[in-house]
C-alpha cells in the first residue's frame, strides 16, 4: 500500500521550463518549414502550365502524324485548330484539362505555336495566355 502512495506522489508532470523549451523548438521548426511550403503553390502552378503546354505539343504532333499517315503527304497549314492541306483536315485536340489550347503554324519556319488560355479558377494570379513554339521536322 505504501509503495502505491510513493508512486502516486512521484508523478509530478512537466515543469514550466520544459514546456517553454518545447514551445521554442516548435516555433523554430515552424519558422523554418512555413516559408518552404509557401512557394509550393506558385511552383505547382508553373509546372501545371508546363505540363499543359507539353500536352498541347503532343496533341499537335500526334495529329500531324495521323494526317501524314492517313493522307500520304504532310499538311501545309493549321486552320481552326486542325492540320490541313487544302482539301483534307485532321483536328488537333484543344481541351487540355484545366486549360484550352489554340494552335498556329508558320509555314516558312515550320514552327507550331501552342497558346494556352482559360486557366482554371483555382489558378490564382494566372491571366492572359502562355505559349510555346516548336519545330515540325
Amino acid at each position: 500500500m505504501t509503495n502505491a502512495r510513493n508512486i502516486a506522489r512521484n508523478q509530478q508532470g512537466f515543469t514550466l521550463i520544459e514546456i517553454i523549451a518545447v514551445l521554442i523548438l516548435l516555433g523554430i521548426l515552424a519558422a523554418v518549414a512555413v516559408p518552404k511550403f509557401m512557394g509550393m503553390q506558385s511552383d505547382a502552378q508553373a509546372k501545371a502550365i508546363d505540363g499543359a503546354l507539353a500536352a498541347g505539343v503532343s496533341n499537335a504532333t500526334m495529329a500531324y502524324s495521323k494526317f501524314l499517315l492517313t493522307n500520304g503527304s504532310a499538311p501545309t497549314s493549321i486552320s481552326s485548330n486542325a492540320w490541313s492541306d487544302g482539301s483534307n483536315t485532321q483536328a488537333i485536340e484543344t481541351d487540355l484539362g484545366d486549360f484550352t489550347a489554340s494552335y498556329s503554324y508558320n509555314t516558312t519556319t515550320k514552327e507550331v505555336t501552342v497558346t494556352l488560355s482559360a486557366g482554371p479558377s483555382w489558378f490564382s494570379g494566372y491571366s492572359g495566355s502562355k505559349s510555346k513554339t516548336f519545330t515540325i521536322q
